[in-house]
C-alpha cells in the first residue's frame, strides 16, 4: 500500500523539459541576484538609497511596458500607498539594512523561507491545520529551505 501526498492538480504532469530547467534556473539566477546587487551597492551605498534606487528602477521598468500603465481611480490611491510602504518599501529597506549584518545568501534564503513559516503562522493563528495531507510538506520543505 503506498501512499501520497494529496496535492493541487497541476497543468503540467509529465518530468521537466530542458526549457522548463532553463525558466527555473533564470528565474532562481535573477532572485538571487538581486541580493548580490544590495550586497554590492552596500559597500558604495545606504541602505535607504539602495531602497530609493530599486524602487526607481522597478518603477522605470514598469514605465517600459505599455500594459502596466492604467488608471487607477482615485478612491484606490490610499489603499496602493499602504500596500507600497508595508509590503515594498518597509521590506525593501530591511534588506540592505539586514545585509550590512548578514551575507546576502543568508538574506535570500531566510526570504525563500518567509511562505513557509506564513503558512506555520497562519495555522497556528486560524487555531487549524491545512487541509488532509498537506500538512506534511510543511517540515520538509523548511528543511529544504535551509
Amino acid at each position: 500500500m503506498s501512499t501520497t501526498t494529496l496535492t493541487a492538480e497541476g497543468t503540467h504532469r509529465d518530468a521537466f523539459e530542458a526549457n522548463d530547467w532553463l525558466l527555473l534556473a533564470g528565474t532562481g539566477l535573477i532572485w538571487g541576484a538581486s541580493f548580490l546587487f544590495i550586497a554590492k551597492c552596500l559597500d558604495a551605498f545606504a541602505p535607504g538609497l539602495v531602497t530609493f534606487a530599486r524602487i526607481s528602477f522597478g518603477c522605470i521598468a514598469l514605465g517600459l511596458v505599455p500594459a502596466a500603465r492604467t488608471a487607477v481611480p482615485r478612491s484606490a490611491w490610499p489603499r496602493i500607498v499602504a500596500v507600497s510602504v508595508t509590503w515594498l518599501a518597509f521590506p525593501m529597506t530591511l534588506f540592505p539594512i539586514a545585509q550590512q549584518h548578514i551575507s546576502s545568501s543568508l538574506a535570500g534564503m531566510l526570504n525563500g523561507a518567509i511562505p513557509i513559516f506564513a503558512a506555520i503562522v497562519a495555522s497556528r493563528c486560524c487555531a487549524g491545520c491545512p487541509a488532509h495531507g498537506s500538512w506534511p510538506a510543511s517540515p520538509s520543505a523548511s528543511s529544504g529551505s535551509y
